[in-house]
């Protein structure tokens, strides 16, 4: 609870009170800890990550990318190249017959998820 002694001044501003550190680690980011996160668009890489998520089980797989530019070409290669994504689900998912898969612009994710 505030002390009652305290006397609030609303016509008061303080600036800069406190000196936030810059906090540059990223290492921590979901993405990183898991093999997801990817600096550069390379088609093995891409396939072996999503691969890796598929061998834990996961029934949805994501891709965060570290620039604009290879999240973009992802985003196309999806479209251009949809069978080599068509054959490594077909491996791992049951029941499969197709995938989709949803992108999230605000963070170069991508998210791939069984049809059926």
């Amino acid at each position: 609870q505030a002390s009652k002694d305290i006397v609030f001044n609303a016509k008061e501003t303080s600036k800069n009170v406190w000196k936030i550190p810059v906090c540059t680690d990223d290492s921590l980011i979901y993405a990183k800890r898991n093999q997801s996160y990817l600096t550069t668009f390379d088609t093995n890489v891409i396939l072996n990550s999503l691969e890796g998520q598929l061998l834990q089980g996961q029934e949805q797989v994501s891709l965060q990318f570290a620039n604009q530019a290879d999240y973009d070409q992802m985003v196309a290669d999806v479209v251009d190249n949809q069978a080599r994504y068509h054959n490594l689900f077909s491996h791992y998912w049951d029941n499969y017959s197709g995938f989709s898969y949803g992108l999230l612009a605000e963070t170069l994710s991508i998210t791939f998820t069984n049809s059926t």
